[in-house]
């Protein structure tokens, strides 16, 4: 599994953790299976944008303070 895909799943798994929403209820609001919720919370999965940014707005959280998770150092050299 390459890294970055860990770290989104980092992301993804505090975010819903902080909102205090299970990956029930979180695969509810999204219209999704609980087991893609799982997949993507193991890095699994891969998830598009798309559906990245959809359950930040699910959970209603900014992205903002988990996108730091996500960046790939060669991509963002300067942070």
């Amino acid at each position: 599994m390459v890294e970055h895909r860990i770290r989104v799943a980092e992301a993804i798994a505090a975010a819903r953790q902080d909102a205090g929403v299970s990956q029930r209820d979180l695969a509810e609001r999204l219209g999704r299976d609980k087991r893609t919720i799982q997949k993507w919370e193991k890095g699994e999965m891969k998830i598009a944008l798309e559906d990245f940014l959809a359950v930040f707005d699910a959970l209603k959280v900014q992205v903002e303070p988990y996108s730091k998770w996500i960046r790939h150092p060669e991509l963002f050299p300067n942070g």
